[in-house]
């Protein structure tokens, strides 16, 4: 098996599509979790019922050069950017009720981020990505940027970022308090709108929706910073869980399988 990416290497290792970061995120034993049976796992939430779980999803994709690539290029930025501290990566941002504004960001790391996230997701052979589907001309276009390391304009495949909060905190809340809101990873679903000609996939992670457009949109999103911008620049709107329909149709499958007896089992 060659690499996927650079199609020539053969030293291929397990790969992730969400970065193993974020899962070991949502596991991590400080999380406040008192059940010893609990600690490095997580909720998964499924049609055959509520469990705990600590699978991260991965499978043999990418060379080891390429992988560490994408590592130090891009990965280790967007992590430190979403689940720590913007500022240790040159990053402003400005959280108010409505919106969570960034300053300063590196264009070049987040959209190839975002383009490694979308074009891993559609040649995973894993379940939890069944949904994230792209035509071969996509699925190249973004390969063939990526092995060069080379970003897309911002107007193409745009992903649309809103932080997700359980429950919106105030203005200058604690990291603590911030924690539990990035410690959600929900299936990617894929939406088209017929009437609208639009189709997009949404991935929920790292206390972030990621909702990409499978089209180019207009330079309006662009210069009103509501996708990443070539001047760094980023505005988040901010939603709860009760605006947020991934989250809500989650939460209505996880009440049935409690009513059905198909609740949380500890394996």
């Amino acid at each position: 098996m060659k690499c996927k990416l650079c199609l020539e290497k053969e030293d291929i290792q397990i790969s992730h599509v969400i970065p193993d970061a974020f899962f070991r995120f949502v596991k991590d034993k400080s999380s406040g979790n008192n059940d010893n049976k609990a600690v490095g796992k997580y909720i998964e939430i499924s049609t055959s019922g509520n469990k705990l779980a600590q699978n991260s999803y991965a499978e043999p994709m990418l060379c080891r050069d390429c992988e560490q690539n994408f590592s130090k290029e891009f990965e280790s930025y967007v992590v430190e950017l979403t689940l720590r501290n913007p500022k240790k990566v040159g990053a402003e941002s400005h959280r108010s009720k409505k919106q969570l504004i960034y300053r300063n960001l590196d264009y070049r790391k987040v959209k190839l981020f975002q383009m490694s996230l979308l074009w891993r997701a559609a040649i995973c052979s894993l379940d939890f990505y069944e949904h994230v589907s792209l035509n071969t001309e996509t699925i190249e276009l973004l390969r063939s940027h990526l092995v060069e390391m080379e970003p897309l304009q911002p107007n193409q495949f745009p992903c649309f970022m809103d932080r997700v909060f359980i429950d919106t905190p105030g203005e200058k809340a604690h990291f603590s308090e911030l924690k539990p809101s990035k410690s959600l990873i929900v299936k990617p679903k894929k939406t088209s709108y017929t009437n609208l000609n639009k189709e997009f996939i949404t991935f929920m992670f790292g206390g972030f929706e990621w909702r990409f457009w499978l089209s180019s949109c207009s330079d309006y999103y662009v210069n009103e910073g509501k996708v990443v911008n070539l001047d760094g620049s980023l505005v988040c709107p901010i939603q709860d869980i009760g605006g947020n329909h991934l989250l809500l149709s989650g939460g209505v499958l996880a009440r049935g399988n409690e009513k059905s007896g198909k609740g949380l089992k500890r394996v």
